[in-house]
C-alpha cells in the first residue's frame, strides 16, 4: 500500500474491508482523496462469484458514473 502515493490517478475505487478504511493516513495523502475523487464500492460484492457478481459490480459502476456526470452538469 505504501506505493499508492506514487501512482498518478484521477479517481480511485476502493472495496473497504472495514469501518476505518477512510482513516488510513496513506489514503488521506492521495490527490484523489484530497479532491473527493475516492469512491467506495460495497465490499460484499466479493462474497459472490461469477456473472451475478460482475453484473452487480457493473450496475454499481454505472450508478457511480451517472452520479458523477450529473454533478458535473450542475
Amino acid at each position: 500500500m505504501e506505493f499508492l502515493p506514487q501512482i498518478d490517478t484521477d479517481m480511485i475505487l476502493v472495496l473497504p474491508s472495514g469501518e476505518n478504511t477512510i482513516e488510513n493516513a496513506i489514503w488521506r495523502s492521495l490527490w484523489a482523496f484530497q479532491n473527493q475523487k475516492m469512491y467506495f464500492i460495497d465490499y460484499q460484492i466479493t462474497r459472490i462469484r461469477g456473472s451475478i457478481a460482475a453484473e452487480v459490480f457493473i450496475n454499481q459502476m454505472q450508478q457511480l458514473l451517472q452520479a458523477l456526470v450529473q454533478v458535473k452538469k450542475t
